[in-house]
């Protein structure tokens, strides 16, 4: 059996909806805050612009968690 003889074609026919993790909440949780940090540091010197948007990224998200 397959899903459209289960699933309403309403179901089975509507556009595909988005899913945004949320990554802010799970880099800010102590657990795992400290290992994301230390493993984009080690990006510094395997490749700088990666590195750098990282940073930003996450100091980003630090930051906006902060003052909410």
């Amino acid at each position: 059996m397959k899903n459209k003889d289960i699933l309403p074609d309403e179901i089975v026919n509507r556009e595909k909806k988005n899913f945004t993790p949320p990554l802010a909440d799970w880099i800010l949780k102590e657990k795992y805050s400290n290992e994301v940090f230390n493993k984009v540091e080690i990006l510094e010197d395997i490749d700088y612009g990666l590195y750098k948007f990282f940073e930003e990224k996450i100091f980003t998200i630090f930051v906006s968690k902060l003052f909410k």
